[in-house]
């Protein structure tokens, strides 16, 4: 079953990651749910987290009634700020909590639940609006089996993107040989870029790819600014990226397009063939800076 923006699934409660480091002892008592008839637990998957959005006072008394399992509503909405939930999501890790049952010992009166939780919330909101890029870092990856593992499993999550089998299988094995950059943001894998520097002047971008989830905050600019600082070390001139040219109509594409020249890249030179007539390909460049 599922709507516009939520799919339905049952789900081990043991497999969700909880996004709060204390829970309100006054709302665990108010929980009413009748265990047979009950809305599903709003939660967010992003590669291999799936994480709580809200009810977590809801999903412990699931757990503590004897439940293993729980239909969850997988909600797909682009107004979740996910830097803040994997920064919550770290806060929990670095705490040990890792599964709702965790949280059992951290049920708070309410004195001290706005004292810890929600007062600290809203400063960390803030916080994060500030500095939106402070749990962000660019690892280089020099694992051939490694590189080809991130990028099959970001490519995977971006069918309208990357939906041609024989071209993730090419790809993987493809980026074996590359410079590799991986996204890392709270100490987890969000993205990635492989790229080859030629004959000392240009280098190409060969793919990139990032967690949907984390599409609109800025990181796929900065990850740009960090391999043109990388190659600028090198006295390299150029950075260089293929796409599909607006010749074939494609609204996922003209966001890419539109990515990069945001980024100070120009369209430079049309291939018909070299994708398939279907899927003309498109070079950009820019100078180094």
């Amino acid at each position: 079953m599922k709507n516009k923006n939520c799919i339905i699934r049952e789900i081990a409660i043991d497999s969700i990651q909880p996004t709060k480091l204390f829970l309100s002892k006054s709302k665990y008592d108010q929980v009413t749910i009748n265990e047979q008839d009950y809305n599903p637990i709003l939660v967010r998957k992003t590669g291999d987290i799936t994480y709580l959005i809200d009810h977590h006072e809801e999903l412990l008394y699931m757990a503590n009634k004897g439940h293993e399992k729980i239909n969850v509503c997988y909600y797909d909405n682009d107004s979740i700020d996910t830097l803040l939930y994997f920064t919550r999501i770290n806060q929990c890790n670095n705490k040990g909590i890792k599964c709702i049952k965790d949280l059992s010992i951290y049920l708070l009166n309410d004195k001290d639940y706005k004292r810890k939780w929600e007062k600290p919330s809203v400063k960390l909101t803030e916080h994060l609006y500030k500095t939106p890029y402070e749990g962000l870092d660019f690892v280089r990856e020099t694992n051939p089996s490694r590189k080809s593992v991130v990028c099959d499993k970001i490519l995977r999550t971006l069918p309208e993107w990357f939906g041609i089998e024989s071209a993730i299988v090419e790809y993987n094995q493809k980026v074996k040989q590359l410079d590799f950059i991986k996204i890392k943001y709270q100490q987890e894998v969000i993205g990635f870029c492989a790229y080859q520097v030629n004959y000392g002047i240009n280098c190409d971008l060969y793919v990139l790819g990032i967690y949907r989830d984390f599409h609109r905050f800025g990181i796929g600019s900065k990850l740009i600014e960090y391999i043109n600082d990388e190659v600028k070390k090198q006295e390299v001139k150029y950075l260089s990226v293929k796409t599909l040219s607006d010749k074939h109509v494609d609204s996922y594409y003209e966001r890419t397009r539109n990515f990069y020249i945001k980024n100070g890249f120009y369209p430079f030179e049309e291939f018909k063939d070299l994708w398939g007539k279907e899927n003309p390909c498109l070079l950009m460049i820019k100078e180094v800076q």
